[in-house]
């Protein structure tokens, strides 16, 4: 199913999501990726390309990139 998204609905969504999972320094890139699946309800060999960027108001940001190949 493929859906696409723009605007502040995309922002609302996104928001949405960032408040069910936990992306933080002190979690592995695969515990993060896996809560962001399971609330997305996704199979990750179902997901060819994914990609984080969070930069929090303090400054500190957190990055992690899978793609599939």
């Amino acid at each position: 199913m493929e859906r696409e998204i723009e605007g502040q609905e995309a922002v609302s969504e996104a928001e949405a999501l960032l408040d069910n999972i936990s992306i933080t320094m002190d979690r592995s890139i695969d515990e993060m990726k896996q809560e962001v699946l399971d609330e997305l309800d996704l199979n990750e060999e179902d997901v060819q390309d994914f990609d984080i960027d969070v930069e929090y108001e303090n400054g500190e940001s957190v990055k992690f990139k899978h793609d599939k190949e």
